[in-house]
């Protein structure tokens, strides 16, 4: 229970700053320099990545019917046989919607738990269950390729977890499984395929207003 406090007091930590740093990046934008934008907002994006969103190690595409509210897929290798996720993207924004730093929390179900065996791969099995986390996407200069994305998740497991492990130590004899991480981060770039028009639009009038 202490771990799961810890884990909530930290993400929200980490939401509360993303979204400081994107308060004063569009300050900036709006105030000093109306007429110079990052990369256009996306309406689909695919990239490659490690994490829950990734599949593990693989690749990500994401579709926004609108603009703060995307669906996404990953599939990819996770450490011991294939993996996937699919989910919800919510980007928490108001105003310019071509920013910097774009704070985003995210709500997923697929493979987010796996328990290996180094001696004895032949008990390895993945789990599947829902993940929540937050993070942000960073656009660096003008690029219109693409951005970083970065975050970290907090994977809910069921009882069904623990109680593979012990079966297969009490039948099998077999102890020396992976340690479960509660918190987990993953890394990824995003290639624009899609630009929002309504973003391209406002850039476009806010530049020639100024």
């Amino acid at each position: 229970m202490r771990k799961s406090y810890i884990t909530t007091a930290l993400l929200l930590f980490f939401v509360l700053t993303a979204s400081q740093l994107f308060s004063q990046d569009s300050l900036g934008v709006n105030e000093i320099a109306p007429m110079h934008y990052s990369a256009p907002l996306d309406k689909i994006s695919a990239g490659v990545g490690v994490g829950y969103e990734y599949g593990g190690v693989g690749a990500n595409a994401i579709y926004y019917p609108i603009k703060n509210f995307g669906v996404f897929a990953g599939a990819g290798w996770y450490y011991v046989d294939p993996g996937y996720n699919v989910g919800v993207k919510l980007r928490i924004f108001t105003g310019a919607p071509s920013v910097t730093i774009i704070p985003y929390v995210e709500f997923m179900y697929g493979t987010n738990t796996y328990i290996y065996y180094k001696d004895n791969t032949q008990y390895n099995q993945l789990f599947k269950n829902f993940t929540f986390g937050g993070g942000i996407d960073i656009r660096p200069g003008n690029s219109k390729l693409g951005f970083l994305s970065l975050a970290v998740y907090i994977p809910l497991r069921s009882p069904d977890v623990k109680n593979y492990k012990d079966y297969i130590n009490h039948f099998w004899g077999v102890s020396n499984a992976n340690k479960l991480q509660w918190l987990n981060a993953s890394i990824g770039y995003k290639f624009i395929l899609w630009k929002n028009k309504k973003a391209t639009m406002w850039a476009k009038s806010s530049e020639e207003n100024f």
